[in-house]
């Protein structure tokens, strides 16, 4: 599902609605921790922030808004509750958020575009990659990380596939001389060797600008 308030100042807000209830926020910025950012009040603040005040009025002063599902992203007012700097603190160790390595994967990696759910949506999903990058606004080159396993694998599970290719065979020097002067086709040349036909091309010019110097 998604949403989108367009009574608010400014930028409308839009968001996509996970199946755990939580808005995601998908058209503003969003800090180095995960939130979204909003300007109001002539400085930039959290979303979350501008939306509880909107809805409930104003936060007293040393109050942080805190969340129910530990999702950085999500402005749903039903997900949100006022809390001290150390309730919030206890929160968050109480449910593990203080775990680095928890908060650095999936969708609690600082700026991540995409909920868990939605990684793993995007992996399963058979349709071309730039069908799946047009209806999630990424590119079409992080759809095919996240099929290849080299990016969300805490949420896809996927191992990167490793690429088969070989390392440059390198020809000795007795090699190199025969090949200058043989006068058979470069495919030819290159099978007998074990290298590419740029390769032969390459030290074919080199002769032919010796030569030319000579």
């Amino acid at each position: 599902m998604k949403g989108v308030v367009k009574m608010f100042r400014k930028k409308p807000i839009e968001w996509d609605i996970d199946s755990n209830g939580c808005w995601i926020v998908k058209s503003h910025w969003i800090n180095r921790d995960g939130y979204p950012m909003y300007r109001f009040d002539g400085k930039m603040n959290s979303m979350s922030r501008y939306i509880w005040q909107e809805l409930f009025g104003e936060i007293p002063e040393k109050i942080e808004i805190c969340h129910k599902c530990d999702v950085p992203r999500c402005i749903n007012p039903e997900h949100l509750f006022l809390g001290t700097h150390e309730e919030n603190i206890r929160d968050m160790k109480e449910k593990g958020r203080a775990d680095k390595t928890k908060k650095n994967k999936g969708q609690f990696v600082p700026m991540a575009k995409l909920t868990n759910e939605q990684a793993y949506r995007i992996f399963t999903d058979n349709r071309s990659a730039k069908e799946i990058a047009t209806e999630y606004r990424i590119s079409v080159s992080s759809v095919r990380m996240i099929k290849r396993g080299n990016t969300w694998r805490s949420v896809t599970g996927k191992t990167p596939v490793k690429s088969n290719q070989k390392s440059p065979i390198r020809l000795k020097q007795e090699q190199i001389f025969l090949i200058l002067q043989d006068s058979r086709r470069h495919k030819t040349i290159a099978a007998e060797y074990g290298v590419s036909r740029s390769t032969i091309s390459t030290l074919k010019r080199r002769k032919a600008r010796l030569e030319n110097v000579i």
